[in-house]
């Protein structure tokens, strides 16, 4: 599966391969490569991770 969605990878709790200027950039289980600092870094902006029920969810920009 390709996405460009952190949440489907962490919903399925997959093998995860993150690409960053074309090339591999971090691979692994999916609780491990998806983390806010790696993907602020990803993205350019600031990434939060929370539990919301049982679903992990990525929310991109500032949160007030």
């Amino acid at each position: 599966m390709t996405t460009h969605f952190p949440d489907h990878a962490l919903y399925l709790s997959a093998e995860t391969l993150v690409l960053k200027d074309k090339t591999l950039w971090k691979h692994g289980a999916a609780a491990e490569v998806i983390d806010e600092a790696g993907m602020s870094a990803l993205y350019g902006l600031p990434v939060h991770i929370a539990q919301i029920g049982t679903r992990t969810v990525c929310v991109g920009g500032d949160i007030a």
